[in-house]
């Protein structure tokens, strides 16, 4: 099984769904090479790193859907139950590399109790939990 990478949350997303700046994270990436969905998805756990030992405090999912010169990226934020706190979209142009277009993005508080982010949060979840939207591994040939 793969492990969460160490890291720091991004501080244009932080601010968006509340996390603090710095807030250490472990993430765990899978790229839209490898769904069904043609979405890369990713999940963080907000951790507090001081504490012993390392104390979760929150879960962050994140989609982003990429198509021509457009980006169009969702994050969730929950608390460790799963219960829904937060959704934020940022719609944005990219440049032939891949990257954001600095002052390009858009972005949207969404309202977590509509049936579109429900719908979507499930989809989210059905990804995480239930093994949903990914590719099925090529089998090695047969010798």
């Amino acid at each position: 099984m793969r492990t969460g990478e160490h890291g720091i949350c991004p501080d244009i997303v932080g601010k968006l769904i509340d996390i603090p700046s710095n807030q250490d994270v472990r993430s765990l990436d899978i790229p839209n090479e490898l769904t069904t969905d043609n979405l890369y998805h990713g999940t963080s756990i907000a951790v507090d790193e001081s504490a012993n030992p390392p104390k979760a405090l929150k879960l962050i999912f994140s989609t982003t859907h990429s198509w021509d010169d457009n980006s169009e990226d969702y994050h969730f934020k929950t608390n460790l139950n799963g219960k829904l706190e937060k959704v934020v979209s940022i719609f944005g142009k990219i440049n032939p590399a891949g990257e954001s277009v600095k002052g390009s993005g858009q972005v949207s508080e969404k309202d977590i109790t509509s049936p579109e982010i429900k719908e979507r949060f499930r989809h989210e979840l059905d990804f995480w939990l239930k093994g949903a939207y990914r590719k099925k591994a090529a089998k090695p040939a047969a010798k």
